[in-house]
């Protein structure tokens, strides 16, 4: 071929090995036949050629006009960018860039093309080449020479690129050969591969059911979550309602207050010698009878507000899961996720809405003794505030039919109850206050909590969402790989047959009609790009021809 992969001649070396000597009948489309093996003239007629062979090895070479090969060869040069024809290229320096393409020509039986491999050799001179780039290529020291090495496998086309730095370019020519494909493909066993697929299958039909059982516990989790979305806010309402009427039942203990001081001070100044004022004190005791009735209504709904309220908060608290995620688990979890950013953006969520769920319970457990202790605390409180209204209604019942000769004793008793009463009422009444106040404040905070519950609920909502997406991930996937090692299997199957051309059988280039075909292979050899100089008159060694060459491989 020319330089640039034009074909500008096609010759065939056709050899024989024979057991004796033989007459032969060949067939071919020759212009011209010439014996290599000795000076004996070969018979053409037509297309077919006869000759007698002595026993052992025999060469005829025929040559073929406007013959065409299994490949089309485009080869390009460029220098610093810039297209150039091999005569320009020689003796110029720059960034070189060799491009060789190779296709598929229709026109020639494509069996060639299937079954053979192509084997490129480009020779550069390493004085006058650097920096030599060749992707897929095997680059080799060849004395002073560089060898570049592209290979074609059967039934590709190809485009390969050489590059370098070139100072005074010169190449000898591109050598390319052909050859049937043979190479021993032992895949070996491939029985424990397929197995381990196996096993991947099975494992991840574990972690798809690993991931649903999650998708069911996080929807289960989100329902709990939901509970205690409402429990929290019965509670608020709850400590909202017992906040609003704390200054009622503040005020009615105020009152109370008021009239045992009253009462203690009028019993104080009393003169019981005259029990006019005995009516006045009935008056006392029907006001307190009153404020106590009040105090305890007001309180008989905190306790059942406050009661519903715990209860509620109780259970929401106590929904959510004390199921502790090991550091293995969270990372086996990753890694399913990794890759996958919705998987992993539910996997992030649900990491967060796992930790804020264990905190807000690890803080309700500190808090829960103080919210039980009120829970109990109340009714024993409502109890003595009923018992003082009993007393004052009994007092003030005894003061109506009371005998004024015979009560001056009892009213000195009396006088000393209603000021110890009087005192120790202050300090209930104290403590209520305190108690209302506390009321107050956890009622204002609790309003954050609920906040924090609120979003909390969201989180898990949205952490359920994602678990579900990625149970439906797994699934699919489970899915996808059922039939994994099948496919596997099929694959090697396909990988080794593509390049399994134990059924090819030789076919003649030359003619149909020839059989008994060993082997067919082409040689192939472009000019090389040189610059041209003056003959020298010294006598030049005479050097071996690409015929010899050709001859050679024979041999």
């Amino acid at each position: 071929m020319s330089a640039d992969g034009e074909i500008s001649g096609t010759y065939v070396v056709n050899s024989y090995t024979l057991d004796e000597e033989t007459d032969i009948t060949d067939y071919g489309n020759y212009t011209k036949v010439q014996n290599l093996t000795n000076m004996e003239a070969l018979n053409q007629d037509g297309n077919e050629i006869t000759f007698h062979a002595e026993e052992g090895k025999f060469y005829y070479q025929g040559d073929m006009e406007n013959a065409e090969l299994p490949w089309d060869f485009t080869i390009t040069y460029k220098l610093d960018g810039n297209e150039m024809t091999p005569e320009e290229l020689a003796g110029e320096t720059g960034s070189l860039e060799i491009i060789i393409d190779t296709k598929k020509n229709a026109r020639v039986d494509s069996r060639y093309y299937d079954n053979y491999l192509l084997q490129i050799n480009l020779s550069l001179e390493g004085e006058t080449t650097r920096k030599i780039v060749a992707e897929d290529a095997a680059v080799a020291e060849a004395g002073t020479a560089k060898q570049v090495v592209f290979t074609g496998m059967p039934e590709q086309d190809n485009h390969f690129v050489v590059t370098a730095d070139v100072e005074n370019f010169e190449m000898d020519g591109i050598s390319i050969t052909g050859t049937p494909f043979s190479m021993a493909i032992n895949m070996g066993d491939t029985d424990e591969m397929v197995d381990q697929f196996d096993e991947l299958t099975d494992a991840v039909d574990q972690l798809n059911e690993g991931t649903s059982k999650l998708a069911e516990g996080m929807k289960k989790l989100d329902n709990g979550a939901d509970s205690l979305k409402s429990g929290s806010a019965q509670f608020a309402s709850g400590l909202s309602t017992l906040s609003g009427n704390s200054k009622t039942i503040v005020n009615a203990s105020k009152q109370i207050k008021s009239a045992l001081n009253t009462i203690n001070k009028s019993l104080g100044k009393a003169d019981f010698s005259d029990l006019e004022q005995m009516s006045e004190l009935k008056k006392a005791c029907e006001t307190i009878a009153s404020s106590l009735d009040t105090l305890s209504s007001g309180l008989s709904q905190l306790n059942k507000g406050y009661s519903a309220a715990f209860s509620a908060l109780d259970s929401a608290m106590e929904s959510i899961p004390d199921n502790t995620i090991s550091e293995a688990e969270l990372n086996k979890l990753l890694d399913v996720c990794y890759g996958d950013d919705v998987a992993l953006s539910a996997y992030q969520k649900l990491i967060e809405q796992y930790k804020g769920a264990q905190t807000v319970k690890e803080t309700y457990k500190q808090v829960k003794a103080a919210f039980s202790a009120v829970d109990q605390q109340l009714p024993t409180l409502k109890e003595g505030i009923d018992t003082l209204k009993t007393g004052i209604n009994q007092m003030k019942s005894g003061l109506d039919g009371v005998d004024t000769k015979s009560i001056t004793s009892s009213l000195n008793s009396l006088k000393t109850g209603i000021s110890q009463l009087s005192k120790s009422y202050s300090q209930f009444h104290s403590g209520l206050k305190s108690y209302t106040d506390g009321v107050d404040t956890l009622s204002s905070s609790y309003k954050k909590l609920d906040d924090g519950l609120k979003e909390y609920t969201k989180g898990i909502s949205e952490a359920a969402d994602g678990t579900e997406e990625l149970a439906d991930g797994t699934n699919e996937f489970a899915i996808n790989v059922e039939d994994l090692p099948e496919k596997v299997q099929e694959q090697i199957d396909a990988l080794t047959s593509q390049y399994d051309t134990s059924d090819f059988e030789p076919l003649s280039f030359t003619s149909e009609k020839n059989e008994n075909i060993n082997a067919v292979q082409f040689i192939i050899s472009t000019d090389g790009i040189k610059v041209e100089e003056e003959e020298e008159t010294a006598q030049v060694e005479e050097k071996e021809s690409f015929l010899d060459r050709v001859k050679n491989l024979f041999q």
